[in-house]
């Protein structure tokens, strides 16, 4: 725990370590147990024969449709997960120690601290080939190769050094956007179709990251906003709505959707469906249903009723 405790400022040797990143690409905000967070990477990807990286996306971002986004969750978060959701106890049953769990939550804290974006090298091309970042950014750049040769890239103006991606492989760097606003590309030094880059603008109009501990208070904000009841149809107002869709995706930091599905679709295997649950429904879950124990505290009544 005290290695999680140091806190997080100046961390650019663990580029090197876990992104390949080349010399000047970021300065660090963070310190970090590099050796602890590297750990963590390797269990997250081969624990278990899957990784938590199987059900929970590659670089924790969730888009595998199993397991909900978990870049930024602390300690405490996954242990509850570990000893609350049936499938991760059979699953990682004797497979992690103490350890290993607080070394799996160092990385994943640590990722909190960028924003991830993504990118798809296919036919050479880059799919998205533009993204906006808010400026002074600390990014997290993942390339997926899908061609079976390997590509080469580099961005000259964005202080990144000439790097291979294998084929069929994905590779990632971090990157800290500058203050000013201004255009930078990465590009693909060998592709076959002439002139392909990604162009990354830095521009104060792109919508700023929030590290995932500064969420909850968010939510909190937004359901603190006047609110109109469900009308007797059961139709809420747009807003209601919308503030129970994030709850949904974010409550508890591993969301609903985490047993329920992201459309409460129930096909994880763990929750049910409850498309069209009723607020007593959804109350009575939440006191009864020991795994949900976790949220009963995160949730406030009008809340609940939002999600409802």
């Amino acid at each position: 725990m005290h290695r999680i405790a140091r806190g997080f400022a100046v961390v650019f040797a663990v580029g090197f370590f876990l992104f390949g990143l080349s010399p000047g690409a970021i300065s660090a905000d963070v310190r970090a147990d590099t050796k602890l967070i590297d750990r963590g990477k390797q269990i997250s990807l081969t624990v278990a024969g899957i990784g938590c990286a199987g059900c929970h996306g590659l670089y924790g971002e969730g888009d595998v449709g199993i397991g909900p986004y978990t870049r930024g969750v602390e300690l405490s978060k996954i242990k509850a997960a570990i000893g609350g959701i049936d499938q991760m106890r059979a699953l990682l049953k004797d497979k992690l120690n103490p350890q290993d769990i607080e070394a799996v939550a160092a990385y994943y804290l640590w990722l909190g601290q960028f924003q991830l974006v993504k990118t798809l090298v296919k036919r050479d091309r880059f799919i998205p080939d533009t993204m906006d970042i808010y400026p002074g950014t600390a990014v997290q750049l993942a390339i997926k190769n899908a061609s079976q040769f390997p590509r080469k890239f580099a961005g000259p103006d964005m202080n990144v050094s000439e790097f291979q991606v294998a084929g069929t492989s994905s590779h990632d760097f971090v990157w800290r956007a500058p203050e000013r606003e201004g255009t930078y590309t990465l590009r693909c030094v060998d592709c076959l179709v002439k002139d392909q880059q990604l162009t990354i603008n830095v521009r104060r109009s792109a919508k700023p990251y929030h590290a995932p501990d500064r969420q909850p208070s968010t939510l909190v904000a937004k359901a603190a906003l006047p609110q109109q009841p469900l009308s007797d149809t059961g139709v809420a107002d747009k807003n209601v709505v919308e503030y129970g869709r994030e709850l949904f995706l974010h409550v508890g930091e591993v969301g609903c959707t985490a047993c329920h599905g992201p459309y409460a679709e129930g096909d994880i295997g763990i929750g049910p469906y409850n498309r069209g649950f009723s607020e007593r429904s959804i109350r009575d879950a939440l006191k009864k249903v020991g795994a949900m124990a976790f949220l009963r505290e995160k949730l406030t009544d009008v809340q609940i009723s939002q999600v409802a």
